[in-house]
């Protein structure tokens, strides 16, 4: 399929009409092996941007087969090991993570959230689960960028009962920031920390309406992890990741986008 509004391709059949025979052999054992769903075709300037789960690709037909091949081949390997491990009923945890590390970061969530409802996790405890959960949250550095992510998040979120042990260092009530979104679920402690958030969003391509400087008074039972920040220092991350809410109403709005870009 190919949307020229867009600019974008899915699906091997576009492939297959839009480039070279050579280019669609080349790719087609690994792309038809994948959900068409996630992965497409975008065009840029320097030519056709691939995105898949085991590759990113920023020109996706090149005169350079040899190189090609080598995407390729990396590729599948990745997407072998991880199906090795992920299938395999005696991997233990930190297998499982180094196995959804295989993943592109933009996609990373979604096979986590496979895993966890697919596969047999009862061998699993909630301490090691929710280990597994904070891990990849923190390895990446957009988590919830898009709607399809936050979405992934809240169904990851409930998989398992969070332990108490996670939030015990925590207060029972106290106040968080974040410099984005007013619905996003990382927060800090450090209002220094979420002005420079704010700061760089600003600098960067977010839009007006999605950048704000925002407080909240949470209460411990609304956390979900944090980074294991000491809260009293100011120069760290010191995130507090929160439960999605239903009510934003108790957020304070500080300032808007003020920044110039």
């Amino acid at each position: 399929m190919k949307n020229e509004m867009s600019g974008q391709m899915y699906g091997t059949d576009s492939v297959k009409q839009s480039f070279s025979k050579e280019t669609y052999e080349l790719w087609y054992p690994y792309l038809s092996s994948l959900d068409e769903s996630d992965w497409y075709l975008e065009s840029a300037d320097m030519g056709w941007y691939l995105k898949t789960p085991f590759y990113v690709c920023s020109n996706f037909e090149s005169d350079n087969h040899k190189d090609m091949k080598r995407y390729v081949s990396t590729a599948q390997h990745k997407m072998n090991e991880y199906h090795r491990i992920v299938c395999n009923k005696d991997s233990d945890i930190n297998s499982i993570y180094t196995a959804i590390c295989f993943v592109e970061k933009w996609k990373r969530e979604t096979y986590l959230l496979r895993y966890l409802q697919t596969f047999n996790i009862e061998r699993f405890g909630d301490d090691e689960v929710w280990e597994l959960i904070s891990d990849i949250w923190s390895n990446n550095e957009f988590p919830c960028e898009s709607y399809v992510a936050r979405t992934a998040w809240k169904k990851i979120f409930k998989i398992r009962p969070r332990p108490k042990s996670l939030v015990s260092h925590l207060p029972d009530v106290m106040t968080v920031y974040r410099g984005g979104h007013p619905e996003g679920f990382a927060w800090t402690s450090s209002k220094k920390t979420a002005e420079q958030f704010h700061q760089r969003n600003s600098l960067w391509s977010f839009e007006d309406d999605q950048n704000f400087l925002c407080q909240r008074t949470i209460t411990r039972d609304e956390v979900a992890f944090t980074d294991g920040s000491d809260l009293d220092v100011d120069y760290c991350e010191n995130e507090i990741v929160l439960f999605p809410h239903t009510d934003w109403s108790k957020n304070i709005i500080l300032k808007d986008n003020y920044y110039q870009r």
